[in-house]
């Protein structure tokens, strides 16, 4: 999150936990990520698909306490229509997001297997 530490901006947080319920290959990702591929949650969804016995109460009032810090942070301008202070990401975006983190990892191997090929001993190089 970068700050203008001017009052016209609103910095809020928006996040997600992706649960994958099929196999996505990062070669092959299908083209339509769509819910029947991915769960798209919050931290309470999260915690209730991994510790099952943390008590919701108090998670929904943890959330509240950041939702409230984030709003009445230093220059911190009002926010806009239809925005939360602290939410998830709708499924559309969650999966676009991946998408673009499952291409830059095919990206990023594919510089490595590069840099394999230009220096196979994997000597340092001075730049």
């Amino acid at each position: 999150m970068t700050r203008s530490w001017d009052s016209t901006t609103a910095d809020y947080v928006k996040y997600d936990f992706l649960r994958p319920c099929v196999m996505i290959a990062i070669e092959n990702p299908p083209v339509d990520l769509g819910p029947k591929h991915l769960e798209v949650v919050g931290l309470k969804g999260f915690l209730k698909a991994t510790a099952p016995d943390v008590d919701e109460t108090l998670v929904d009032l943890r959330l509240q306490e950041v939702a409230y810090h984030i709003a009445t942070g230093y220059h911190q301008a009002s926010l806009g229509a239809g925005l939360e202070w602290l939410s998830i990401f709708d499924h559309q975006d969650a999966c676009s997001m991946l998408r673009e983190g499952l291409k830059d990892t095919m990206n990023n191997r594919e510089n490595l297997r590069n840099s394999m090929r230009q220096n196979p001993k994997g000597m340092l190089v001075s730049i």
